[in-house]
């Protein structure tokens, strides 16, 4: 009788060791109630004008706000800065990142750029409107500048929300470097976004109505794939309401404690 007693605890252990693992560690229900500051800098073009106005900027930040209630962690902006210099309006490569970030970062802030540049310091940006560095980035993470750059385009500052996700250590729901994903999700804890309550996502653009736009697409196994097409991290329809499912805050909480903890 003991030795099924000490049998079922050990089961009933190892089955919360790998249910806490699968989770990142991080507890949902944590609340760091934490109010993280943004250094935001608007650069003009060579007219003097910026095509994003005060107004729209925090319009996007209540938005961010609303979706990362779950996580107990809100965005305040605590400074607003005008960049004057046009050339970061066109140029953010990696010499021009340096210099920009040099001049206006504020320490211990996430610096949010709002620019029309196209060329940023990763060679492109995320789907035409936003780049930032991700906690996951070892070797920038360990530059105190760089590692709190973000840049937002004009042309879609919404997709601060879809960065801020990168910036915590999230990955696209449609990534590949960890392999592909089966539409089954079998292998959903070592491939594509590493979340297993995220489905395998094709990247298959979206019509209007936010539906995958080949409704016949089979992953390697044959099987149809379901997207999380209202997922932050996924890039379907901009429209489509979107959120962060409970493992993703998990893993952004987790890098919270242990990667960001220096944040204001």
């Amino acid at each position: 009788m003991i030795r099924q007693l000490i049998f079922v605890l050990l089961t009933f252990f190892a089955v919360q060791m790998n249910a806490q693992m699968a989770t990142n560690i991080v507890d949902v229900n944590e609340c760091p109630n934490k109010t993280i500051s943004l250094s935001i800098h608007v650069v003009l073009d060579t007219a003097g004008i910026a095509s994003a106005t005060p107004v729209m900027i925090q319009n996007s930040i209540t938005t961010l706000n609303n979706s990362f209630k779950a996580m107990c962690v809100q965005f305040k902006i605590c400074r607003y800065d005008t960049v004057y210099e046009s050339i970061y309006n066109v140029k953010t490569g990696l010499n021009y990142v340096k210099e920009i970030t040099t001049k206006y970062n504020v320490p211990n802030t996430i610096n949010v750029y709002y620019s029309a540049s196209v060329t940023p310091l990763w060679g492109s940006l995320d789907g035409g409107y936003g780049v930032t560095v991700s906690a996951n980035d070892v070797a920038t993470m360990s530059d105190t500048v760089l590692r709190d750059f973000m840049l937002i385009n004009y042309n879609d500052i919404s997709a601060i929300t879809h960065e801020m996700g990168h910036y915590f250590g999230l990955y696209d729901t449609f990534d590949t470097q960890f392999g592909n994903e089966l539409a089954s999700g079998t292998n959903c804890a070592t491939t594509g976004d590493l979340m297993c309550d995220t489905e395998a996502d094709p990247n298959d653009a979206s019509d209007p109505q936010c539906h995958i736009n080949n409704k016949n697409l089979k992953d390697g196994n044959g099987e149809y794939y379901t997207p999380p097409i209202c997922n932050h991290m996924s890039r379907y329809q901009t429209g489509c309401a979107k959120s962060f499912t409970p493992e993703q805050f998990n893993r952004m909480l987790l890098m919270f404690k242990t990667k960001r903890n220096y944040l204001w």
